[in-house]
């Protein structure tokens, strides 16, 4: 038997908001987050999903069923090579994950800064919630030189013509291309959470 009850009233209330709060964002009544909370009832799929973007949690969180998320398994898997230190948190003996964004933009447009500003909002968000990643951007022009580096490859959306070729030539690194339009309002909640959900 599900038991998210708890769960969801945790959430709720780290969240500040009252169940006619929750009812009124999820169009339905307050006597029906009541029941959800007391697992007197459920709430079917379409509920789950809002649910989930309303806390900001996967539906295996509020169904309990979760399990390492990508970050984690990354930073239990076995240290290689000599990363940069990075973040004054991070113990001396333990190095950095390194995760680069690459771009074919130039320097000068709006599509830079745009990487730009990904880049410092999502090692920022990484950071506050205790990730020991490094989180840099390059041009496409270096992406031979510097790829085999990274444990983690992100593609702007003007790169994703390049997702297949890099898979291939680099099998062991995961590479992640951008939603356009996470990329265009730095969604970074969303960003990570697509790669907290990679097999």
């Amino acid at each position: 038997m599900l038991e998210i009850g708890s769960t969801l009233k945790q959430l709720r209330q780290k969240a500040h908001l009252t169940q006619k709060d929750v009812a009124e964002k999820l169009h339905v009544t307050p006597q029906t987050i009541s029941k959800w909370e007391r697992n007197k009832s459920y709430p079917d799929l379409d509920y789950l999903v809002k649910l989930s973007e309303l806390f900001n949690v996967s539906t295996d969180t509020l169904l309990g069923t979760t399990k390492p998320a990508f970050f984690a398994r990354l930073f239990s898997k076995k240290k290689r090579g000599a990363f940069p230190m990075t973040e004054e948190s991070v113990s001396s003996n333990e190095r950095c994950k390194q995760v680069y964004i690459f771009s074919i933009s130039s320097w000068i447009n709006d599509g830079e800064w745009q990487t730009q500003r990904l880049q410092m909002k999502l090692q920022k968000e990484l950071t506050d919630n205790g990730c020991p990643v490094a989180v840099h951007m390059f041009s496409a022009s270096k992406i031979q030189q510097l790829a085999p580096k990274a444990d983690l490859i992100i593609l702007t959306p003007e790169y994703h013509f390049a997702l297949e070729q890099l898979k291939k030539e680099y099998p062991h690194i995961p590479v992640v291309p951008l939603d356009r339009k996470d990329y265009g309002l730095l969604n970074t909640t969303k960003i990570i959470k697509k790669l907290n959900s990679l097999s």
